[in-house]
């Protein structure tokens, strides 16, 4: 995951600041973090790694499992996690926890992740992730939101998703800020029908997650291709 703190500048001055959650602050360390003056909730992450997000709702009520994660993300930040996956471009990557705001009371229900796959400037796919920690879900959307033929690692939604209200402008936005690189993933929340920019990544799950139909495998690699057919022109 490229969690860089310095995507924030790129993202502000090609889209605007207004589309970055809040940050509280980034630290070196846990025990570096001013913990009594922070919120009653918030959210902390490693801006390295993938995985390590610790979501807590009461601070004066820590969950055992929200502990274990924290000490879990403690151990992370000494990993050199670009190394681990050979993830080349996220070597270099100096470890920082991001403080952030819990922008959903519930985030584990209501804050779904939308994530737009852009090829050559073009976004040609949307995967929604669904109770991201709870009962986990993923559907996959062609941009005029039509539902795609297609799992990867975990399996659909049983509903159908609503087309998201900003969908015109997360697209637009992922296009530009995915436009300097052959392929990016670019990810968004939508909190009250505005999008906020979560990550930009070039390696899906690090390359690992298996898809339900081979077909898919191919298409994607015909986008990644110069000049290939797509799978309705093969």
């Amino acid at each position: 995951m490229c969690r860089q703190i310095a995507v924030r500048d790129y993202v502000a001055k090609e889209i605007g600041a207004e589309h970055l959650v809040p940050m509280l602050g980034a630290y070196s360390r846990l025990d570096e973090i001013p913990f009594e003056n922070l919120p009653s909730s918030f959210v902390l992450k490693a801006n390295h790694d993938s995985g390590s997000t610790v979501i807590v709702t009461d601070k004066s009520h820590m969950m055992v499992d929200q502990r274990r994660r924290l000490k879990a993300l403690s151990f992370r930040l000494g990993i050199n996690y670009g190394r681990l996956t050979k993830e080349w471009v996220y070597t270099q990557i100096v470890p920082r926890v991001i403080v952030e705001p819990l922008i959903s009371a519930d985030h584990r229900k209501e804050l779904w992740d939308y994530k737009v796959f852009v090829f050559s400037g073009e976004p040609r796919l949307i995967q929604v992730d669904v109770d991201r920690f709870g009962n986990h879900r993923r559907s996959f959307y062609t941009p005029d939101w039509k539902k795609a033929d297609l799992a990867i690692l975990y399996p659909p939604a049983e509903q159908e998703i609503p087309r998201p209200a900003p969908l015109k402008e997360v697209l637009e936005y992922s296009a530009r800020l995915a436009e300097p690189f052959r392929h990016a993933r670019v990810d968004w929340y939508v909190w009250q029908d505005r999008p906020l920019f979560g990550e930009i990544t070039f390696f899906h799950e690090s390359g690992f997650a298996p898809f339900s139909d081979h077909r898919w495998e191919l298409e994607m690699g015909r986008w990644l291709a110069w000049d290939a057919p797509t799978m309705a022109e093969a």
